[in-house]
């Protein structure tokens, strides 16, 4: 450890000890520019970020991985294989759950925000934002992945959760999250019953407030290292769940760079070993980007995917809105 240095916290650890040669845990976050009547000032931009990252000490921070965060990874690679068989064995393969390697291949639609609220005030039990992008995204796998979503049946989705409380500073924003499973309806023909369906599982697991379970479940195993990364590897593993959906507050007001208005603002993350398809959203100024990414060899036409979303949301916004 350097001397000017500080631990990694647990989350940050586990986080990092899931990257691999082929998967990096990478993010990427594209903006969508309204045009000017001149090209981009990339000198401009430079600037403005380097004079600006002084007052983000995180942002100017690497990782170090000396030979204590080595002992992490070596316990991991020594948890034994049995019990993660037995424990993990997948009860049906998913179409998603194929070989992930180096290749990326991406896409991207957009939603309206003020359209995804008042879907969900239509239905009798209120379904929130996040809701109805589950369902959306729901209805978009459904067509992708069969013909009438009979063949996919259901398909569990890992729902990231932050854990973050608003009076935390940001010299306190590392990993503090966990996250909820839901299982998408696919085999459901009506769009608006696979909304009704998914806001009553999300509200189920807020009412038992799983994530905070879940959390404080897998930090007290953590002391216990063969037990505690057994346990996440059981809880990542391709039997839990199928694709990782998660969905971010962006900036609330309109933003500019170099006096440039942001249009949209995609995210983007790395799929997951057996999880070739990961779906991101953020949120900016009113509308959901959503980035799609997947490994073109384990899933192809992912263009296609986006494509479909974009028809979800066209035939649940008809069904719940006229």
């Amino acid at each position: 450890m350097v001397e000017d240095g500080e631990p990694l916290s647990e989350d940050d650890a586990h986080i990092l000890g899931l990257e691999s040669e082929a998967i990096t845990g990478h993010t990427l976050k594209l903006m969508m520019l309204e045009r000017g009547d001149q090209p981009l000032d990339l000198d401009l931009l430079r600037s403005t970020v380097a004079d600006r990252l002084a007052g983000q000490p995180r942002a100017t921070q690497r990782i170090v991985q000396d030979a204590a965060e080595q002992t992490l990874l070596t316990e991991v690679r020594r948890l034994p294989e049995a019990v993660l068989r037995e424990l993990a064995r997948p009860s049906r393969r998913s179409a998603l759950d194929q070989t992930v390697g180096g290749a990326r291949e991406l896409a991207f639609t957009v939603l309206p925000m003020a359209e995804l609220k008042a879907i969900g005030a239509t239905r009798p039990h209120h379904a929130t934002v996040n809701d109805v992008l589950l369902a959306v995204v729901a209805g978009g796998l459904r067509s992708w992945l069969s013909a009438d979503g009979a063949g996919v049946g259901r398909l569990r989705a890992q729902v990231p959760v932050s854990l973050h409380h608003r009076d935390e500073s940001a010299g306190d924003m590392g990993n503090h999250d966990s996250f909820i499973n839901v299982d998408l309806p696919l085999a459901e023909q009506d769009p608006v019953t696979r909304l009704d369906l998914i806001r009553a599982e999300t509200a189920q697991r807020k009412q038992l407030d799983d994530a905070q379970e879940l959390f404080d479940l897998f930090h007290a195993l953590g002391r216990l290292p063969y037990v505690g990364a057994a346990l996440q590897r059981l809880a990542g593993s391709a039997r839990e769940f199928s694709v990782a959906i998660s969905n971010v507050p962006g900036p609330a007001a309109s933003v500019e760079i170099t006096g440039r208005r942001v249009l949209h603002l995609f995210s983007s993350s790395e799929p997951a070993a057996h999880h070739a398809l990961r779906i991101s959203a953020i949120s900016c100024s009113g509308d959901i980007g959503i980035g799609l990414c997947t490994d073109p060899r384990a899933l192809p036409d992912v263009a296609g995917l986006a494509d479909r979303i974009d028809a979800s949301y066209a035939e649940l916004h008809t069904a719940a809105l006229g």
